[in-house]
């Protein structure tokens, strides 16, 4: 027992990864269903059983840390249960993410089809079959992204409905705080591994982005697995521990386009190690395995990017400028594996280094703390101008500089504001302690020839520096944080832990640990929880849409099944949620329509009854008076600024629903009741 709950947060992110890769490749063949997926993975489990980060030993601190992490993690998950989000329209991220996980939940493909939609759309010009964040390719449509986090969530859908799909990622949300421990506690121990755990786990951006479905905790429980793998290279250098963390680190590009940024860190990191090595068998061990852990990285890459062209083609198309940089970077990384590979056959490298380690580490740990202090000081002496003067993205920070009464300057993307973001959601002390320690680990990871510790800092430094210095999204809080989520911010974490640590150990045996140091370390490991706790406000205490679950159950009940002309004048909106939450055909009029114009769609439908809908009366042409709404809900959502959201903003969602009758006029729906 003692024995496997020690197990238990190392082997939780192997399964995902396991999941991960069996739902890609099982939605890419077209076979995603219960029936195929869970025996597959069943027999991948049992297949690969002996492949899982080395053992911890079990000891009594183990057991206990283990326990503490495991009733950690569970009862994060069912305090949070009851705020997971309700956001079934396409708002951002999370609304087309819900949506195609509700439809892989019931359909073995991930495109959709359009039906009689097409038909209707060629016959009355100016009709809308897709909208934001879908595509349409021939007679179906595709939803923006990768294929697996959706997937993922639609099996939680399997096994309890929609609730589930909704809650889906405060799942994969506990399953990558176990993550974090199992690296943290080989980085650490088990016991202090804790800190960081729970830091990150009561922090907001955590909180946030695991209520609602996003991927960024799929790839931190991906990565930090990943890395636990990796840790006992230097003992074990077995080929396939190289590749099962490999595998691990690539498949973060299985959910998200970014992914190749882990994978440059990753052959940067081997290569690095292997050429520093000691002896030269260890040295050709690594080698080897730095072209182990880099081809499954590579692989996990190619099959995400094969997901993408296959079934989010238009989404790949127009991130071109984002994936091909990462893309350029990765082979950099691995072009600059392969010379090192050329050096490390003689062993000269290895040699300098040995002889030159205590330089080349305080260099290096000089250099992250230079490194910190220009990103710090950013917004002293520069404003980053990212956006183009009038794009939808400039309008948008527009409306976020005016509501907060600042100079309004649509073009600036906030870059230099990164660290600040940073110290926002984590305290300025724990970011402080988190740079320190980071530095020192680099030190150590060079003059102790510690290879695990700089595969860890260059796999997580190397996202974290490139959206440190460039986030690449709308400024608004806390959405931008995504960038920060999945390398920025646990490594600082554990950079903070670590420092602590090292000072709590300060080498009793050289100078007497006097109280006042112990104190301070006490101290200083409060202040990291209470400056996470320091971002907690009121919104903490909602659900983000709660209550469109409610109204979108309602309006499908109100169609039964028939066609839909969606008016999108004003609102988000609906056409994607009608199509796949009330599996009826829909399409979508960006501007009011006279009677005549309804009355063709109503003819090239063919049918009796074709429901209209609009989130504002005055678009719909009444055959008498404008009725009152039909669905009237009252919801909240986080809001979106440039300072860290307070209030949950209270809204009401009022729909308008009707039928065409023959000449185009629209009669409401009558009362369900």
């Amino acid at each position: 027992m003692a024995r496997a709950l020690v197990a238990l947060p190392a082997r939780a992110p192997v399964v995902l990864f396991w999941a991960a890769l069996v739902t890609c490749v099982t939605i890419l063949l077209g076979a995603f269903r219960p029936v195929v997926v869970l025996p597959v993975l069943a027999v991948v489990l049992v297949a690969t059983w002996r492949g899982a980060p080395e053992p911890v030993e079990v000891t009594r601190r183990s057991v206990a840390g283990a326990g503490a992490a495991l009733g950690l993690a569970l009862t994060w998950l069912v305090l949070n249960l009851p705020w997971a989000s309700e956001v079934l329209l396409v708002q951002r991220d999370p609304g087309f993410l819900t949506l195609e996980g509700l439809w892989l939940r019931e359909n073995a493909d991930a495109s959709i089809p359009l039906r009689s939609a097409t038909s209707v759309a060629a016959a009355v010009p100016g009709v809308d079959v897709v909208s934001d964040a879908f595509w349409q390719v021939g007679s179906v449509m595709d939803a923006q992204g990768a294929k697996t986090f959706p997937g993922l969530i639609a099996m939680a859908g399997w096994v309890g409905g929609q609730s589930w799909v909704l809650a889906g990622n405060l799942i994969i949300g506990a399953i990558a705080l176990l993550a974090a421990y199992d690296l943290g506690r080989r980085l650490l121990d088990p016991i202090w591994a804790l800190l960081p755990m729970a830091a990150l786990a009561l922090s907001v951006p955590w909180l946030y982005f695991t209520r609602t479905p996003f991927t960024e905790p799929t790839n931190v429980a991906l990565t930090l697995g990943g890395l636990a793998v990796l840790w006992s290279l230097p003992r074990q250098p077995q080929a396939w521990r190289f590749a099962l963390g490999g595998a691990m680190l690539g498949a973060t590009a299985l959910s998200r386009i970014d992914g190749a940024a882990v994978t440059a860190g990753l052959v940067l990191g081997v290569g690095l190690a292997a050429s520093a090595a000691r002896a030269p068998a260890t040295r050709v061990a690594w080698v080897r395995g730095m072209w182990w852990a880099g081809g499954a990285a590579c692989a996990m890459v190619v099959l995400g990017f094969l997901d993408l062209r296959l079934n989010s083609p238009g989404y790949l198309d127009e991130h071109a400028g984002l994936y091909k940089p990462l893309i350029g970077l990765l082979i950099g990384s691995c072009l600059a594996a392969a010379v090192l590979e050329r050096i490390t056959r003689s062993g000269a490298l290895a040699a300098w280094v040995g002889a030159h380690a205590g330089r080349i580490g305080s260099t290096g740990a000089l250099g992250v703390g230079l490194a910190a202090v220009v990103l710090v000081s950013r917004p002293l002496w520069m404003q980053a101008h990212g956006w183009a003067p009038g794009s939808p993205i400039a309008q948008f920070v527009e409306a976020f500089q005016s509501f907060a009464g600042v100079p309004v300057d649509g073009t600036r993307s906030y870059d230099e504001m990164t660290m600040r973001w940073l110290s926002w959601y984590l305290g300025p002390l724990t970011v402080l302690l988190g740079v320190v320690g980071v530095a020192l680990m680099f030190r150590e990871s060079v003059v102790r020839r510690r290879p695990e510790l700089l595969v860890v800092l260059l796999v997580l430094g190397v996202p974290a520096l490139i959206y440190l210095v460039r986030p690449t999204i709308t400024p608004d809080q806390v959405w931008a944080t995504r960038r920060l989520l999945t390398a920025a911010i646990p490594l600082v974490l554990l950079g903070a832990a670590w420092l602590l640590r090292r000072a709590a150990q300060a080498a009793p045996g050289r100078l007497r640990l006097r109280p006042w140091l112990r104190f301070a370390v006490a101290v200083a490991g409060l202040a990291i929880l209470l400056g996470v706790r320091g971002a907690w406000a009121p919104v903490l205490e909602s659900v983000d849409f709660g209550g469109r679950a409610q109204e979108v159950a309602a309006m499908c009940q109100h169609i039964d099944g028939d066609p839909v002309v969606f008016v999108r004048v004003p609102g988000p909106t609906i056409l994607p949620t009608v199509r796949i939450v009330c599996d009826a055909d829909v399409v979508e009029l960006v501007e009011a329509p006279d009677a005549a114009r309804l009355a063709a769609l109503r003819k090239a439908w063919g049918v009796d009854r074709v429901v209209v809908a609009a989130f504002s009366a005055t678009v719909l042409p009444w055959a008498g008076v404008a009725p009152a709404a039909t669905l009237t809900t009252p919801m909240s959502r986080w809001p979106h600024g440039l300072y860290p959201p307070q209030e949950a903003i209270p809204f009401t969602s009022q729909l308008w629903m009707g039928t065409i009758d023959d000449d185009g006029q629209v009669e409401p729906v009558p009362d369900s009741g």
